[in-house]
């Protein structure tokens, strides 16, 4: 597999919509986010560090 983010689920649908219409893309609109969560332990350290 060259890349995932082909086989992601927003491109598939993308990719059929685009196919059956077989229209243009005349916008895209993206869109990243994430709780905030972190697995790194530097990461978790470094964010109670630099206030003290």
């Amino acid at each position: 597999m060259p890349e995932n983010w082909v086989y992601a689920p927003g491109i598939s649908k993308a990719i059929s919509l685009l196919n059956s219409s077989k229209s243009r893309i005349l916008r895209i609109v993206a869109e990243e986010s994430h709780s905030g969560i972190t697995h790194s332990k530097y990461a978790m350290n470094w964010g109670n560090k630099w206030w003290r």
